[in-house]
């Protein structure tokens, strides 16, 4: 069998004008490093002043002291305000010059939404970060009104510079 195909010319010249215009807006409409099939291209030009660390933890109702599962009886729904510090620390310490600067995030969540239909049926929980030096930093996980958390899983990144 043989079969003849046939690509006209100009949908190989649209290809390629959308492929050059990709290129170039990856160069040019953005300053983040990028790799096209090996080629690196907007690349740092050093990052031997910066230190970067990230890793995650998981952290639930078999910890001790975890409240974040209860409420409070003797406190009003809205008042109702529970948390929870876990002290991290870094895989290797950061150099001594340096204040490391930590952003931390949910990647999972077991939780019970509660509350009255006044209050809403809403799962509230945030993260704070708080005490980052050099060896670490506090993590504190909060929630309120009738939210019930069970688990929850933080990831970090931490990184020295500016």
């Amino acid at each position: 069998m043989k079969y003849d195909i046939r690509i006209p010319v100009w949908l190989i010249a649209f290809c390629v004008f959308v492929f050059v215009g990709i290129i170039f807006q990856q160069l040019y409409g953005r300053k983040t490093p990028i790799d096209i099939w090996g080629l690196k291209l907007n690349q740092p030009k050093s990052l031997s002043n910066k230190v970067i660390q990230s890793d995650y933890f998981p952290i639930g109702a078999d910890s001790s002291g975890w409240t974040l599962n209860k409420e409070d009886p003797s406190m009003p729904n809205f008042g109702n305000y529970r948390s929870i510090k876990q002290h991290i620390k870094f895989p290797e310490p950061f150099p001594s010059d340096c204040k490391p600067h930590v952003h931390a995030a949910i990647y999972k969540l077991d939780a019970t939404p509660g509350g009255t239909s006044q209050e809403g049926y809403n799962i509230r929980v945030s993260i704070d970060v708080t005490n980052e030096d050099i060896l670490g930093f506090d993590a504190l996980i909060n929630t309120w009104v009738a939210s019930k958390i069970t688990s929850i899983g933080i990831s970090w990144l931490a990184y020295c510079g500016e």
